[in-house]
């Protein structure tokens, strides 16, 4: 029986191993590419059921809103070829978001990948404050002499960015799953691990997820959401001033952004 039910949620897994392995190099290549056959399969034999579906139109209006760029900008690159290949390389995640796409039509499947997902971003920000607060995390991994990184190592400068766009696969299945607390705690624990990376372009990232959460809040609890939003603000800033009072790296880091207010 598990062997049957390990078979059954095998694209599960292989979509978890994907976001587990991106820690560790190219390791997560081999379940993409796997992805990426099973997703041409699914193109050729379900392409009628497949492309009447109004998550796969907007999956690829979406993928075309990134694509179509980054072609037409290959025109006028520095080396036209070069930056053509990549773009085309691109086109590999077309097959792969549609096998997502259609493995998550099986609810007890998506169930367990949301599950999962939100564990592993969980121990990211974990092993990430334990690395801040003890200059180790749980694998023994140093900080960067850069910024704090997690189990991404000290050279893969990644965790902050990786955090910021994945973070409502966490935030959205305590939603869905857990009380209002147990939201806000999580929020609040990407939000440290985040703003610790020192990474701006992750800040600004998680700022843009923190709006959509903002006004999702406001639409659904109009009678409570000023005072959620302020607790939010207020904890956020608590967070902020804590980093900036123990870590002399996000200070820094602060203080070199708030330079663009200067004014000269």
């Amino acid at each position: 029986m598990q062997l049957k039910s390990l078979i059954h949620h095998a694209p599960a897994w292989l979509m978890l191993a994907v976001i587990a392995l991106l820690p560790f190099g190219r390791l997560y290549s081999l379940p993409l590419a796997i992805m990426l056959v099973c997703g041409l399969f699914v193109m050729v034999v379900h392409r009628q059921l497949l492309f009447r579906q109004w998550s796969t139109r907007l999956f690829l209006a979406l993928f075309l809103c990134y694509w179509v760029p980054t072609l037409i900008s290959s025109i006028d690159a520095f080396d036209p070829w070069r930056s053509l290949f990549k773009s085309l390389v691109i086109l590999r995640f077309l097959p792969v978001g549609l096998f997502v796409i259609w493995t998550l039509q099986q609810p007890a499947t998506a169930r367990l990948l949301e599950r999962m997902l939100a564990m592993v971003l969980a121990f990211w920000c974990v092993d990430a404050l334990i690395q801040f607060a003890f200059g180790t995390n749980l694998l023994g991994m140093s900080m960067s002499p850069d910024r704090l990184n997690g189990i991404f190592g000290e050279t893969n400068i990644k965790l902050g960015q990786t955090l910021s766009v994945l973070s409502p696969l966490l935030i959205e299945y305590c939603r869905r799953h857990t009380t209002f607390a147990i939201t806000i705690f999580s929020y609040l624990l990407l939000l440290a691990a985040i703003l610790l990376t020192g990474t701006r372009a992750a800040w600004v990232s998680f700022a843009v997820v923190s709006l959509y959460y903002v006004v999702l809040y406001a639409r659904s609890h109009p009678g409570r959401w000023i005072q959620s939003v302020s607790l939010i603000c207020a904890a956020s800033l608590l967070v902020g001033f804590v980093g900036y009072q123990t870590s002399e790296r996000f200070a820094a880091r602060i203080d070199r952004t708030l330079e663009v207010v200067h004014g000269d």
